[in-house]
């Protein structure tokens, strides 16, 4: 027969090293002992944070994160679309547009120096010029883009089956259950009929995020529609300038998760039970930890002598001198 308790396998030393490194990173992105302005001064929290935005590491950086992050809590997956969608509006959207207006100008400026220098043939120059620095996306990171869209996309239907890891009392519990429903708990029977099917309408995973999931996937769609027909229709440069417009418009349609970032308003919106990681990368709610300055022992109160009255004073030196003169009868004795 087979035995009761199998004995374990003993994780290998690169099991290890890479658990290691999820709880690092973990911990160092979404700590739970720390709280926002205690992260603003980690400069490894600022490398971090920094590493998703570039345009080529960012697209690998995510990916990765994607497959860290717990995707069984609902405060972790709000976390995790935020500041994936908040990347795409900053390095997608702002920056390659930004980066686009500027390669703009200079091709202005290099079909404008072609006429100026040869009225003939103006533009034949700057259209060389326009070709070689305006923005094309390639290929690859078409594939890039349309993969983060998959995951965006999949941790919004992961948000239903999420829990609130963070909740310190059960969610049977809670004043936002209606009154029917607090009644049935009161009576007894309530545990096995409080479950999500009975839940009220404001207690929905993620609260106004599925809301943009849903516009997330229709824009999703458009774009994909978009790139598809260019790649039909479209070749070479032309394509590639289409394909970056493409994706500067979309990421900048995700400008509304900015206001997810504000310190008060990502609870408010998501009504997820804030949480994070320990050192080991276990999630936990969350616990800013209060440091205190240490204060030094009290002195203790200076040595007093007791008040003593006059005649007690008197009385105590008459005894003192009846102790001495006894003391030398002995001694003449």
């Amino acid at each position: 027969p087979p035995p009761l308790h199998p004995r374990r396998v003993a994780p290998t030393s690169l099991t290890l090293a890479m658990r290691r490194f999820r709880a690092l990173v973990l911990h160092t992105l979404w700590p739970s002992d720390r709280s926002l302005w205690g992260s603003l001064r980690s400069p490894a929290w600022w490398a971090l944070q920094a590493l998703g935005h570039f345009p080529l590491v960012g697209q690998l950086w995510w990916l990765v994160l994607a497959a860290l992050v717990d995707r069984s809590d609902e405060y972790q997956l709000c976390a995790f679309i935020v500041g994936l969608r908040v990347s795409h509006f900053l390095s997608l959207g702002l920056g390659a547009a930004s980066y686009a207006c500027y390669h703009a100008y200079l091709c202005t400026l290099a079909a404008a120096a072609d006429a100026d220098a040869v009225a003939g043939e103006a533009g034949s120059r700057g259209a060389e010029v326009c070709l070689r620095l305006g923005p094309k996306l390639h290929l690859w990171g078409a594939a890039f883009w349309l993969l983060q869209l998959c995951v965006t996309l999949r941790t919004f239907a992961l948000l239903p089956q999420s829990v609130k890891k963070g909740a310190l009392v059960p969610l049977e519990r809670r004043q936002r259950l209606p009154f029917s429903s607090r009644l049935h708990l009161a009576s007894g029977g309530a545990i096995a009929r409080a479950n999500s099917s009975s839940l009220p309408a404001d207690a929905v995973r993620g609260g106004l995020l599925p809301r943009l999931g849903r516009l997330d996937l229709g824009l999703a769609v458009c774009a994909v529609a978009l790139a598809v027909s260019a790649c039909v229709v479209l070749r070479g440069a032309r394509l590639g300038a289409t394909l970056w417009w493409i994706r500067t418009v979309h990421g900048l349609f995700s400008g509304p998760y900015v206001a997810f970032k504000l310190p008060l308003l990502d609870t408010l919106l998501t009504h997820a039970r804030k949480t994070g990681y320990d050192r080991l990368g276990h999630t936990v709610p969350f616990k800013a930890r209060v440091v205190v300055s240490p204060s030094p022992p009290p002195s203790p109160p200076p040595l007093r002598r007791p008040k003593m009255s006059a005649g007690a004073f008197k009385s105590l030196i008459a005894d003192g001198r009846r102790g001495e003169q006894g003391e030398l009868c002995d001694a003449d004795g």
